[in-house]
Formats: C-alpha cells, structure tokens, sequence
C-alpha cells in the first residue's frame, strides 16, 4: 500500500468503529463509559491519530519547504544531512507501524479484562493469551484465538525488529504466518496487514459485545474513560 491507499483504508475503518459503537449506543442502550463502547472509542483513537499521522507524513515529510521552515524555525538543526533526514523518516514509519498495534491490542485487552472480570467474577489472567483463550470460547467467538495470537506475534515482532520467542505460527484468514527466531515476519505488506488485522479486531469486538452473555450484563463500567475524557478538555 502506498501512503495515499493507506489513508484511505484508516478513514472506512475509523467510519467502522464509529457505526458498530454508534449502533451499540442507540439500539442497545449501553453508556458511553461502559467498556463495550468505551473500547470502540479507544480503537478509533488509535485509528485517527494514526491517520493523521499519515497525512502529516504524506504532506509534510517528502516536502523540501517544509524540512527548510523547521530550519528556518529553529526546530531542526542547520547541520542536518540529507541521510540523517532519511533516518529521521524512518524512525517515524517504526513509530506508526509498531505503535498503531502495540495501542490496538492495549485497547482490547483493557476491555476484555474488564469483561472477563464481568463474565467469570473473578480477576482474570496476567497473561493476555490466558485471557483471550480463557473468554472467547466461553461465548462462542474461538476462532478469533488465532486472530488475537496473530496480532500478538506481530506486535512483539514489530516492536523487537525481529522476533525473538521460539518458532511459531499462525493461520489466519487461510493463510499461514511464520514467524522464525531471530527473522522478520514474511508478509507482502506490513500495513495491508496492520489494516487487516484492526478490520478483523472491529468485527471481533461486535461480536463479543453482542453476544448473549456480555450484552445482557447491565453494566461493565470502564473507570479509565473518564481520565480519557479528561484528556481530551486540554486539547
């Protein structure tokens, strides 16, 4: 994907979060601080701000005049070389690609915590695939195991450079991922993957929170979507 297909992609899949969240809101009655909404709301945070990361990338980072204002400003130094410029446009690509699921899988395991906790009253596992394979089954939703596994993998591997665990592998949407000590995962593009990965997270979530046992909880209150609203005054 270039960078033009993948801010695209990222605008239909934060119209995807809002209408599934919007849909919970209105024919379901659920509050907005409870986490079957709240973890909608942070999934398209993550969504946003990753757009408008790409849209600062795409207008901003390729553009000589820019790079020549943050001189003239003072923000970027004179000395600058044009392989340290490189270097500086790779760094931020790292930051988006690792980070964007690094805060995704964040988002999903704050709520499923909190709905695990609802579901069996008891606290739930330290280890988040204790958690994932501890709850979908006990709603019906196994097969997204390999889909929070996968998502795992590559969030450790990205955020690594390489992965580093013993040899592992997942199939996911019939295709089997490989991931090799010490390699990189063998994909055809990280971010049609990335965006994959989130599209299949949103359906997930729909579908934990509209099955029987989690939507007829009355309530699975999210405490941290205060402090994210709090936030959000001073912006």
């Amino acid at each position: 994907m270039d960078t033009t297909e993948i801010i695209s992609h990222l605008s239909k899949l934060s119209k995807k979060y809002h209408f599934v969240q919007e849909e919970l809101i209105h024919k379901h009655n659920i509050h907005v601080n409870d986490a079957r909404i709240s973890v909608f709301t942070k999934c398209y945070y993550i969504v946003d701000s990753t757009y408008v990361f790409f849209l600062i990338r795409s207008r901003n980072l390729f553009d000589e005049s820019w790079w020549a204002s943050m001189i003239d400003q003072n923000l970027i130094s004179r000395e600058m070389t044009d392989p340290q410029q490189k270097t500086f446009i790779y760094g931020f690509d790292s930051f988006m690609t690792s980070s964007f699921l690094v805060m995704l899988l964040f988002a999903v395991e704050s709520a499923f915590r909190l709905i695990y906790s609802a579901t069996f009253a008891k606290n739930p596992p330290v280890n988040f695939s204790e958690l994932y394979s501890g709850l979908l089954p006990e709603i019906g939703l196994s097969k997204y195991i390999e889909l929070l596994k996968f998502a795992s993998l590559m969030r450790n591997t990205l955020h690594s450079g390489h992965y580093i665990w013993k040899n592992d592998s997942v199939k996911w949407r019939d295709r089997t991922y490989y991931f090799e000590k010490g390699k990189s995962v063998k994909v055809n593009d990280v971010w049609h993957t990335l965006i994959m990965i989130a599209e299949d997270v949103c359906e997930m979530l729909e579908k934990v929170v509209k099955s029987a046992a989690i939507l007829k909880k009355k309530e699975i209150i999210d405490a941290s979507y205060t402090d994210v609203k709090d936030q959000l005054k001073f912006i």
